[in-house]
């Protein structure tokens, strides 16, 4: 990118540290389930804050199409594209993976605790396919959508832009609910709760196709960036999401649909789709109508963490699976002192790693390393 466009950077930082705190929450409700799942307000600020895996998947087709607006449709500028990728996406992946169970048998060989499970199953698993470690799905997605990349900037360019998004909205959610009402499938875990291959085939389908429609709002963002009129079109968008979103959340009321946003999430349902990308476009619309009112230490720390985010984000694991078990050795009085302090403690820990990290100069490649 040839210029910075910062509410884009703000929305990546903010997102990565939403992503910190769902996945520390979520810790506390493995370890402790009743004292977790029991709290009202912590199981609603988990479920909000699901928005920003939209958010880094937005931002993730906002990069590439900005950085890749010239890529030809050629075999030869297409596989370069896939190793450039490859290599900024699934070496770091499989390094973190290698220090992450390198330093988790370390610790049960020294102290015979074990925080994780160290099976080889599992750890095959972690490399290859999304039903290891937690964020596996994430990188598989991420992994498809970079395959998906130079096709789906292509349709773009090419067609409609309307028909297009209706195009594949309308065909994911199509299949959403059919694989949930016809095959009578409840919301949750597409990944491991699938009885039949048909419905696997479907959700699956569904589950790329929306995440497609997703990736490539990212791609009109980059459009928009580019217009003279960004802000007013960006501001209607803003209203048409809001909209949306009343008239869908009144629908799941009057059909008593499960409005859990994690639960709407594998595969994406709209009303998961919908809500998200009304904070995406909230916020960002706040970041440029107000950023003179950020301050300038907050501004410098998100992009800190938007220019790493991707190490971010799988440090994180590494610290919270180390932090949050040690923390729940010590009597806390007080579950939201305890919750605040694992959360201040693993942003902290990620940041010296990502320090370090660039102190010893262990990188891939010189680019900033987000999504």
């Amino acid at each position: 990118m040839n210029h910075r466009i910062e509410a884009i950077d703000y929305l990546r930082g903010i997102s990565i540290l939403a992503i910190i705190i769902i996945h520390v929450i979520a810790w506390h409700d493995r370890l402790i389930v009743t004292e977790y799942t029991k709290n009202l307000f912590l199981f609603g600020l988990r479920d909000f804050l699901q928005f920003s895996v939209v958010a880094m998947v937005v931002c993730s087709g906002f990069s590439l199409f900005f950085r890749h607006k010239d890529l030809e449709m050629s075999s030869k500028s297409i596989f370069a594209f896939y190793w450039r990728r490859i290599k900024r996406l699934m070496f770091p992946w499989w390094i973190f993976l290698i220090i992450f169970f390198g330093i988790h048998a370390l610790i049960y060989l020294i102290f015979n605790v074990q925080f994780i499970d160290l099976t080889k199953k599992y750890m095959l698993q972690s490399f290859f396919t999304p039903l290891g470690v937690g964020i596996g799905w994430l990188i598989l997605l991420m992994l498809v959508l970079m395959v998906l990349f130079p096709f789906l900037k292509y349709i773009y360019e090419k067609s409609n832009k309307i028909i297009l998004f209706v195009s594949f909205f309308a065909v994911s959610m199509f299949l959403y609910y059919l694989g949930y009402s016809v095959f009578d499938f409840s919301p949750g875990n597409l990944f491991t709760a699938i009885p039949s291959a048909p419905l696997l085939i479907i959700g699956i389908v569904s589950f790329f196709a929306s995440w497609s429609f997703i990736y490539m709002i990212g791609f009109l963002l980059g459009d928009l960036y580019n217009k003279r009129d960004q802000i007013k079109k960006e501001l209607k968008l803003t209203y048409v999401f809001i909209l949306s979103f009343i008239i869908i959340f009144v629908i799941y009321q009057l059909f008593g649909l499960n409005s859990q946003l994690y639960l709407n999430k594998y595969p994406p349902s709209a009303y998961y789709i919908i809500f998200s990308l009304m904070m995406l476009f909230v916020l960002l619309t706040i970041f440029f109508k107000y950023k003179d009112f950020i301050h300038r230490n907050i501004q410098r720390f998100l992009t800190f963490f938007s220019d790493n985010s991707f190490w971010f984000f799988m440090w994180n694991i590494l610290c919270i699976s180390l932090i949050t078990p040690f923390l729940l050795l010590f009597p806390f009085g007080n579950i939201y002192i305890k919750l605040i302090i694992d959360i201040i403690l693993n942003i902290i820990a990620v940041i010296l790693i990502v320090k370090l990290q660039k102190l010893i100069k262990i990188e891939i490649h010189r680019e900033k390393h987000h999504f």
